[in-house]
């Protein structure tokens, strides 16, 4: 992670190549985008992404 105060980059959101431009709090941040992602699919994390589609479809019909 970089941070940067170039007034010409503030403000910039997005993807650009392999470069991510984004905000950590106060700050401007510049980041490379991943070469490669790898999916956690435990059955530990199975099990947790079960429960939150629960959680999700209890609140989205109150």
């Amino acid at each position: 992670m970089a941070k940067h105060c170039n007034s010409l980059l503030r403000g910039l959101r997005g993807r650009i190549g392999n470069t991510i431009f984004y905000r950590n709090g106060d700050q401007d941040c510049i980041r490379s985008y991943p070469l490669e992602y790898h999916d956690a699919n435990t059955p530990e994390q199975q099990k947790i992404r079960a429960h939150l589609t629960v959680a999700l479809r209890f609140y989205q019909q109150l």
